[in-house]
């Protein structure tokens, strides 16, 4: 175990095994430079205290949670094969290095908090929730199944975008942009004509830079609600099938001449405005 109640200094370019648990939250200052975290244990847990380190790798064959306070590494981040890195509700970890490699599982009801530039992983499992954060730089998103909610971030001056890869995208939760800076973000489904499946909600936060996503001419299908109040909504030119509402309060709904379909089970609502190109 490490525990930062005082100061805690590793040899740098060493990897240091934790068989136990990783306590961050104490008043000392860890410097972790150029160094490896190997967790090991099958039932751990991680109180980050909001500290940065360098490299973390998760593996064992049980589960690793981040508990009590955040996290922040800025190295690699490694979540081996039967690994699951668990983030408790109201949780953070966020991951501002290069490269993670996620051959197991980021689960839980907390937040990972992606910064890289390096496109976010195809492998692994992600179902907690992910936040493509651009403060930095613009994201890469891959074509794969996200179990959690997805947030597209911009806190940033600066105008950032997300570009979807090509290939079939399945959202197993909502969808979020949230441009709470001064700069612009951007969801770009049409560059690379992506196949998307969202089963939550879509909606906007309307916070501070504007906010737009331009689905491609494959069929977008969203079964929850689309609220584009606030943002803009480029539809495909395809079908866009909605299970659910329809909300457009000061925002702008571009038709690109296709076809959108109101397929939910029961009454749907549509408010606002709903001509297309308007």
């Amino acid at each position: 175990e490490i525990n930062s109640a005082s100061a805690v200094t590793l040899v740098s370019g060493a990897t240091t095994t934790v068989a136990g648990n990783l306590v961050l939250a104490g008043a000392g200052t860890p410097v972790f430079t150029n160094t490896t975290i190997l967790m090991t244990s099958s039932t751990a847990s991680i109180d980050g205290g909001g500290k940065t380190i360098n490299n973390l790798t998760a593996s064992s064959t049980g589960t690793i949670y981040v508990t009590s306070t955040d996290l922040t590494a800025s190295g690699t981040l490694t979540i081996a094969t039967s690994t699951t890195l668990s983030i408790n509700s109201g949780r953070t970890l966020t991951h501002s290095g290069s490269t993670l490699n996620l051959n197991g599982t980021i689960s839980g009801a907390g937040t990972l908090i992606y910064q890289s530039a390096t496109a976010f992983p195809a492998l692994g499992t992600i179902s907690s929730i992910l936040r493509l954060d651009t403060v930095n730089n613009s994201q890469i998103m891959p074509a794969r199944t996200y179990g959690g909610a997805v947030e597209i971030y911009n806190s940033g001056a600066t105008g950032k975008s997300v570009t979807m890869l090509a290939g079939t995208h399945t959202l197993n939760s909502n969808l979020v942009l949230n441009g709470s800076g001064s700069g612009n973000i951007a969801l770009d489904g049409a560059t690379n004509n992506t196949t998307t499946t969202i089963s939550g909600s879509v909606s906007y936060t309307a916070a501070g830079g504007s906010e737009s996503i331009t689905a491609s001419s494959s069929p977008w299908t969203i079964s929850g609600n689309l609220d584009i109040s606030g943002g803009s909504f480029t539809a495909p030119s395809g079908n866009l099938n909605l299970a659910g509402n329809y909300t457009n309060t000061v925002g702008t709904f571009t038709h690109s001449s296709g076809t959108v379909i109101f397929n939910g089970s029961g009454q749907q609502t549509l408010t606002g405005t709903i001509n297309g190109g308007s």
